[in-house]
């Protein structure tokens, strides 16, 4: 059922995000950011103070040994939004004959939301719009959903860094920068023949590294490194407890520096759009279309038929899937595309504007399909509690 509340709970949020954007607007205009100060700030941003979010915040939530029986179904439900977001807008990228140098940009933007600052502001939104009488504790929700949003986020982050860093590359960087890689690996296959005492294994071992290389970005090695650190619990006692000696000249700094993260995420954005989006034609409005159908309807509405077959067989999965969780699942499912899909493009420097009119677009777009879908789940999650 729909209710009033929590669509204007959430239009505030949305609208919270898109104000901040423009903090970028104005800093471009004024020539207070050139395009090298901001691919600087973009390199900060993605490269660091992502790295310390993660590794400050993942490890306080409750992701433990013990609780990873209920938390698996988090990174089950990342990698099938992504790989549903990926594979149907590649078919309908197929069906529709999509120029093939927007078909990267559609399938990142499709495939790979937003899943931590947008995401808590929503969540908390909704949790200030129950009503009084709700039987739920407010602050130990907020808790556990916020807990349970930064998990997913290091999941996520895995993919986003992989995934999408590999897709937003331009082409001749994909040769330039794949040539050794390509060489290694023939020599490697010669070698290999030519050499009778070389082993498969050790070929093996060589084209791991290759793959390791051209994926070791620091999100991705900070996200697997948070999960590690959460899963060990007696470092816990050291640095993260509230009263760990070395809480406040280690994860204290890393949380002071990671503030800025969202921020300066929404300023990249904003000042890629200082002076509006891309209105040169090379970004469709049949690509526009196609991110919009599949990243902010078809992928929502899988999540509501996901939920519910936990819900039907949690007995047999062995899982408790709390409101909390609920909540969390639908909501990483419904948001528009990840806001540093425009750092990665300003890192890169290939389809800076297209990217970041595609963000505008979508986040425009989202605004209303987004405070839909949260009054929807609220709606649905919170009738019984």
């Amino acid at each position: 059922m729909f209710q009033l509340s929590y669509f204007l709970s959430s239009l505030k949020s949305v609208t919270a995000v898109l104000l901040l954007s423009l903090f970028g607007v104005f800093a471009t205009r004024t020539e207070r950011m050139s395009p090298a100060s901001r691919k600087s700030i973009a390199k900060i941003s993605s490269h660091m103070m992502l790295p310390a979010l993660l590794i400050a915040r993942v490890p306080q939530s409750d992701l433990t040994l013990t609780t990873l029986s209920t938390y698996w179904v988090l990174p089950f439900a990342c990698f099938t939004y992504v790989s549903f977001g990926y594979l149907t807008s590649l078919l309908l990228c197929k069906l529709t004959k999509v120029d093939k140098h927007e078909r990267n940009l559609i399938l990142a933007c499709s495939s790979l939301p937003t899943s931590t600052g947008p995401i808590l502001a929503l969540y908390a939104a909704v949790l200030t719009a129950l009503p009084s009488e709700t039987n739920l504790d407010k602050d130990a929700a907020l808790a556990s959903g916020a807990a349970q949003i930064l998990i997913y986020t290091a999941f996520m982050n895995i993919l986003r860094w992989t995934i999408g860093w590999e897709l937003m590359k331009k082409p001749d960087e994909i040769v330039e920068r794949g040539e050794d890689d390509m060489v290694a690996m023939v020599d490697l296959s010669v070698n290999r023949s030519s050499k009778p005492n070389s082993t498969p294994s050790s070929t093996t071992k060589q084209l791991l590294y290759v793959a390791l290389k051209k994926t070791a970005e620091p999100p991705v090695i900070a996200a697997i490194l948070s999960i590690l650190l959460a899963l060990i619990t007696p470092l816990h006692s050291i640095f993260y407890d509230e009263d760990a000696p070395l809480r406040p000249c280690t994860i204290g700094v890393l949380e002071t520096f990671s503030g800025g993260y969202v921020p300066l995420a929404l300023l990249i954005l904003g000042s890629q759009l200082a002076y509006g989006p891309d209105t040169s034609g090379s970004l469709s409005k049949k690509a526009i279309i196609l991110v919009y159908i599949v990243r902010l309807l078809l992928v929502p509405f899988l999540s509501i038929f996901i939920i519910k077959y936990l819900r039907r067989n949690s007995e047999w999965f062995n899982i408790n899937i709390s409101p909390t969780l609920q909540l969390v699942l639908l909501l990483e499912s419904s948001g528009p595309p990840a806001i540093n899909l425009a750092s990665m493009a300003q890192l890169r420097g290939y389809r800076e504007r297209e990217t970041a009119s595609m963000l505008f677009y979508t986040y425009m777009g989202s605004t209303g399909t987004i405070c839909f879908w949260v009054s929807m789940f609220a709606s649905a999650v919170f009738s019984s509690v």
